[in-house]
């Protein structure tokens, strides 16, 4: 119900973790939305740290057949971005984002010297809604950051193995 997954979404953890979130019981998405849809909260700043994700974790077999969705997860709002001009960040992204498809700026706060636990639970929450709404037959919604190595394919194993029909699952480990 809407109740558990607000409850759900306002509870997830922001450290070097992966969180996910089961979203439906009964059955698994229809073909036209993911399986798995994966955000990964990062820094506005951190063009390197997502180059390396593209080149490594978005590589797996089950990104490339479409089961995992996977988006950087970033702030609209970058208060005390001073060093980079506002105008040439959100240029930056957009044209980031138009050549890799998979930057997702959400309206949360961002950037440097913000409270981080701040700054990493509005993204986590705005993601959980913008996947709700995205895919609203997704079976599972997860969260990690920018510094965290996930291995996507086992983790979509595990999750179709062991925890596809349990019901209301909050899943995470830290590495």
């Amino acid at each position: 119900d809407a109740g558990w997954r607000r409850a759900a979404a306002s509870s997830l953890a922001c450290a070097s973790t992966c969180s996910l979130i089961r979203l439906k019981m009964s059955q698994l998405p229809p073909s036209t939305d993911p399986f798995l849809a994966f955000g990964i909260v990062a820094a506005p700043l951190a063009t390197a740290r997502r180059d390396q994700i593209r080149a490594t974790m978005a590589k797996y077999p089950t990104v490339a057949a479409g089961r995992t969705v996977l988006r950087f997860l970033l702030g609209s709002e970058t208060p005390t971005l001073a060093s980079a001009p506002r105008l040439t960040l959100h240029t930056a992204l957009k044209l980031e984002s138009n050549a890799h498809g998979d930057v997702l700026v959400l309206d949360a706060i961002d950037g440097a010297r913000l409270d981080n636990a701040c700054s990493c639970t509005e993204k986590t929450v705005a993601w959980v809604r913008h996947a709700l709404r995205t895919w609203p037959s997704v079976a599972f919604i997860a969260k990690s950051e920018d510094d965290t190595y996930v291995q996507l394919q086992a983790l979509d194993y595990e999750l179709r193995t062991h925890l596809l029909h349990q019901p209301r699952v909050i899943y995470g480990y830290h590495t």
